[in-house]
């Protein structure tokens, strides 16, 4: 080939990518940006959880301290500050890629009509927005799949001790199909607005949209199971499993309403205390006693509420539930990603810059 020739042949998709990647350095070291952050933090998070006992919402070390000849367990919690930024984190790196990086550098190419030389290139617009809908995406996954895991592996098995349901949204595998479709969201939104600011705002209106159909849909979505517990005594559930509802009910099934559970309760627990190991309570010329915790009679509190046809209805997903569930919401929302990837192609060579 001579100095004058010009290739003819267009550039391939992988020249087209490292271009890409060339000239918009900054998404590239955003992303590493944002892998290096979550990595130190949660490392640091599983270093102050170390040796972490689950209790409630947050663990607390047990330590030894010895004075003297006696020693004594005392506990010491973890800095206050850990749990308010691993919830933001949490929540926030599905959604930060989409919000900040994806969304405003799309629309902004469009809204300064520099596209219009990518154009009049060899690329063809769908060239043009593949690599950019490839380059995306791939940095989502690969942000949120790391965060995933080392919330899975560093956090969750000190703290957090309703993992996973609680975090149904940001664990497992409906964390990286969420994220993706975050993505396609933002890069859809570019090419109908063409402005940072109004496809910052549809993405970030979607994410909270979509999230909270997740969080108050699945609970429900597959039938519960259910059982119905004795009065008064523990109810044993497979562990890991999700209670969705309880409700007062008789032994038949029939439902309570609430002011009559919660009548039928104060009652058997007067009764209750009311007994003290055989002792009479205000016997003639004697002093009444003091109820505390060590008179409660179990045997007369449950009889109580078996009298008055007092039990409960637990409803609960099993623990077998929680992947299921998972695969079903990734499923749905890749199914959603590949429809609105599809839309954008078609729109593509509609638009007008």
């Amino acid at each position: 080939m001579t100095a004058t020739e010009i290739p003819t042949s267009p550039p391939s998709f992988k020249e087209l990518l490292w271009a890409y990647s060339n000239r918009h350095r900054r998404l590239g070291v955003s992303a590493v940006g944002l892998v290096v952050i979550e990595i130190l933090w949660f490392a640091f998070v599983g270093y102050e959880f170390r040796d972490v006992q689950p209790a409630g919402f947050l663990g607390y070390a047990p330590l030894t301290q010895c004075t003297g000849t006696g020693c004594a367990t005392v506990f010491k919690a973890p800095p206050p500050i850990i749990g308010p930024v691993t919830d933001l984190l949490i929540y926030a790196l599905p959604a930060i890629w989409a919000l900040f990086f994806v969304a405003p550098s799309l629309a902004r190419e469009l809204e300064s009509k520099s596209v219009r030389f990518s154009w009049t290139q060899a690329a063809t617009r769908k060239q043009w927005l593949a690599v950019r809908i490839a380059s995306g995406l791939l940095a989502a996954l690969a942000v949120v799949v790391i965060e995933v895991f080392l919330v899975r592996r560093w956090v969750f098995p000190h703290n957090y001790t309703s993992d996973p349901w609680h975090w149904f949204l940001f664990t497992g595998v409906l964390a990286p199909a969420f994220a993706l479709l975050l993505v396609s969201v933002a890069i859809l939104s570019s090419l109908l607005w063409k402005k940072p600011v109004a496809t910052l705002l549809t993405t970030a209106i979607l994410f909270g949209v979509v999230a909270l159909a997740i969080t108050s849909t699945y609970p429900n979505l597959l039938s519960p199971n259910t059982v119905v517990s004795r009065p008064g005594s523990p109810l044993s559930l497979p562990q890991g499993s999700l209670v969705v509802d309880a409700s007062s009910v008789t032994k038949n099934g029939v439902k309570l309403s609430s002011t009559y559970a919660n009548q039928v309760l104060s009652i058997c627990s007067q009764q209750a205390m009311g007994r003290f190991n055989g002792v009479q309570a205000n016997r003639a010329g004697g002093t009444a006693g003091v109820s505390s915790p060590s008179t409660f009679n179990p045997s007369t509190y449950t009889s109580c509420l078996e009298s008055h046809d007092l039990y409960s209805l637990i409803s609960y997903q099993p623990p077998f539930r929680f992947w299921e569930l998972q695969w079903i919401y990734a499923g749905a929302t890749l199914g959603a990603t590949a429809a609105i990837v599809a839309l954008s192609f078609m729109l593509i060579n509609r638009i007008d810059i």
